[in-house]
């Protein structure tokens, strides 16, 4: 085996389904305007588009305070419905373009790290028939900071570490547990601002997954 070990995102690295999200968001705040303001769903969006990668949890509290009244009504709400939608669409997002065949052909430990809850992306990339790729598969309530915590403390601390992810929060988890970031570019909801960033700290960019080989 690779004396190496890669950490992928899911959203936006593994599957397609970014937009699908942020639609997702838009579509449930839309029939939440007894509750949610509409006049405020604009800024809501654009802060669910800059925080990509954080859990839900996050982002309902962040809606909330756009909320004049029913602030934990409007919570309960939100996560109910958002979390149905997701589970009548997130399995039709496309696997990323080029990422199969490089899962096929690794040689190294593989593990996902996502901001999404870990039962449901669990259950999706079963359905992908792409969870016996990864080692383990987590997901929020913990962060992506903490997950990737745990994956060190069980793993061999002579490999090398990568996280491959495409928001801000991919990239300070990976600084927060000092291993290397490798910023996938291709769907990221930050892409200007984040690969500057990225060359700031001389991290690999990734155009695409042909740009990808282990090292």
């Amino acid at each position: 085996m690779s004396s190496n070990v890669y950490i992928y995102d899911c959203d936006g690295v593994i599957l397609d389904s970014n937009l699908l999200k942020v639609e997702i968001v838009n579509d449930v705040l839309q029939s939440m305007q007894e509750i949610f303001p509409k006049d405020q769903i604009a800024t809501a969006l654009e802060s669910f588009k800059n925080n990509f990668g954080k859990s839900r949890y996050w982002h309902i509290q962040k809606f909330a305070e756009l909320v004049l009244n029913s602030k934990e009504l409007f919570k309960q709400q939100f996560l109910e419905k958002y979390s149905q939608h997701l589970k009548a669409r997130y399995h039709l997002a496309a696997v990323c373009t080029g990422v199969e065949t490089i899962l096929q052909n690794s040689i190294s430990d593989k593990y996902i790290v996502s901001g999404s809850e870990q039962n449901e992306l669990r259950e999706v990339l079963k359905k992908k028939k792409l969870d016996n790729f990864f080692l383990d598969i987590l997901g929020s309530p913990l962060s992506k900071s903490e997950n990737i915590q745990s994956i060190l403390r069980k793993s061999n601390s002579d490999k090398k570490f990568f996280f491959i992810g495409d928001s801000f929060q991919d990239m300070y988890a990976a600084q927060e547990n000092n291993i290397e970031f490798i910023f996938y570019k291709p769907y990221s909801m930050v892409a200007n601002s984040l690969e500057l960033q990225a060359e700031t700290y001389k991290y690999r960019i990734l155009n695409s997954w042909k740009d990808f080989n282990e090292l």
